[in-house]
């Protein structure tokens, strides 16, 4: 058996290379960590960001279905003075006037005033009487009256505007 002495470096030829590297493994480590934070904070927004769209398109979407389903009542012209139809239950209700500037611009309409018809949950409607054409293969008294239903939904930092035609038979 042999015994023998095991000769450690002496303090004046140690330099402290496991110590540097250890330090610098450490210092990926830590840059790593505060990576991967920052990147799940910034999937968090996107998760929000995606939540608030849908929620915003679902909003929208329902108050385009129950303008539709208003604008199908809507079987005669709309009595109009000027782009905006005449008569307080037309409220949100317009007439497209071919050539007119004072025509519905839904970028510049104000869907929290009573320029629109509000369903109270952040979506609200609109709709546009765009004219008349007579009912294909029938006389003149069957005719289809044409709408444009435009909505409009907020979410957080989300809008939507959706927009719709419908014709309508009347006579």
């Amino acid at each position: 058996m042999m015994t023998g002495q095991i000769q450690y470096p002496t303090p004046l030829r140690q330099r402290g290379a496991v110590l540097v590297v250890t330090l610098v493994i450490l210092l990926l480590l830590t840059i790593l960590g505060v990576s991967s934070l920052n990147m799940s904070s910034l999937e968090t927004l996107i998760t929000r960001n995606d939540q608030q769209k849908q929620a915003s398109f679902q909003a929208t979407e329902g108050a385009l279905r129950q303008g539709q389903v208003f604008a199908l009542t809507l079987t005669s012209p709309p009595i109009t003075t000027n782009t905006l139809a005449s008569g307080v239950s037309n409220k949100g209700i317009y007439v497209y006037v071919p050539g007119s500037s004072s025509n519905l611009d839904y970028t510049t309409l104000n869907w929290d005033s009573n320029d629109s018809i509000d369903l109270g949950n952040g979506s609200a409607y609109v709709i546009e009487y765009m004219g008349w054409r007579p009912a294909a293969g029938s006389d003149a008294e069957n005719r289809t009256l044409y709408y444009r239903i435009i909505a409009h939904s907020s979410s957080g930092t989300t809008n939507t505007i959706l927009e719709s035609t419908l014709g309508v038979a009347s006579g």
